[in-house]
C-alpha cells in the first residue's frame, strides 16, 4: 500500500470536527494540547472521541486503531497516556463511571470539557532533558527491576527498551526527576507511585491510591487518617 493510499485513513471531517469542540474547550485553556495529525496518539483520541462518554475495551480500540492504520493489531499505550502524560479526561478501569467501577481494560473518554485531575501543564514538560546522560549514570539498565537495555527481559522475555520513568509524578518531568525504567515496570508504575533515585518505592500517589485500593479500603483509611489527625 502507498503512503497517499494509507493516508486515506485518516478521518479528515472527524478530526476537524474534534478540533472546533477542542479550541472551545476547557482542555484548551488548561494548555491541554492535541497530538499532531495522522500519528497514532491522534488515531487514538479520535477513536475515543467517535465513542464519546461510552465504555470501549482495550482490544477492540486497539483493533480499531491499528486497522485504520493499517499496521498489525499491538499493545496502544496512548491510550492510557493521553489521559496521564497529555491531560486528557479518560477514565480508565477501577474509576468510577455512571456510579460503577469501571472493569480493568476499560477506557472512558469523556470530552474536552475536563482534564485529568492529576495532570499539570508544567510537570509534563520533557524539554531539556538529557536521558542520554542518564541512561549512562545506570549503566543502561532499569533502575527498579535490573533489566539491560537491548537484552531480553527475564520476565517478559522481549528485548528491553528504556523508557523515562517520573520519579515524582506530582513534579516536573526533568533530569532530578528521571530515572530510567524499562517497557514493563514503566507500565506497571504508571502515576501510583513515586520512586527515589534508586528505582524504590517511597510512596503511594493519591491517585494510586485511588485506583489500586476497593472503596471498604479506603474508607478505612480514611477512618485512619481522620483519627490520626485527632491526636
Amino acid at each position: 500500500m502507498s503512503k497517499k493510499e494509507k493516508l486515506d485513513y485518516w478521518d479528515e471531517d472527524t478530526w476537524r470536527k474534534l478540533k472546533d469542540e477542542f479550541n472551545v474547550s476547557k482542555a484548551k485553556k488548561s494548555e491541554v494540547k492535541l497530538p499532531r495529525e495522522k500519528t497514532q496518539k491522534a488515531q487514538t483520541l479520535m477513536y475515543l472521541y467517535k465513542n464519546k462518554n461510552s465504555a470501549v475495551l482495550k482490544a477492540t480500540a486497539e483493533a480499531a486503531i491499528c486497522g485504520a492504520m493499517d499496521i498489525p493489531t499491538k499493545d496502544i499505550q496512548s491510550l492510557r497516556h493521553l489521559s496521564k502524560q497529555d491531560g486528557f479526561k479518560i477514565l480508565q478501569g477501577g474509576e468510577l463511571h455512571n456510579g460503577a467501577k469501571l472493569p480493568s481494560g476499560q477506557y472512558v473518554f469523556c470530552g474536552f470539557d475536563d482534564i485529568n485531575s492529576f495532570w499539570s501543564s508544567k510537570r509534563r514538560d520533557a524539554e531539556g532533558l538529557d536521558f542520554s546522560s542518564i541512561k549512562d549514570n545506570y549503566g543502561h539498565s532499569c533502575a527498579t527491576c535490573g533489566a539491560k537495555e537491548g537484552k531480553e527481559h527475564r520476565y517478559t522475555k522481549k528485548i528491553v527498551v528504556l523508557e523515562k520513568g517520573h520519579m515524582d509524578p506530582s513534579n516536573k518531568m526533568d533530569n532530578s526527576n528521571i530515572i530510567p525504567q524499562c517497557k514493563h515496570c514503566n507500565t506497571v508504575a504508571k502515576n501510583h507511585f513515586v520512586f527515589n533515585c534508586h528505582g524504590r518505592v517511597k510512596k503511594m500517589t493519591i491517585a494510586g491510591i485511588l485506583k489500586l485500593y476497593k472503596r471498604g479500603e479506603l474508607e478505612n483509611i480514611k477512618k485512619e487518617i481522620e483519627d490520626h489527625l485527632k491526636k
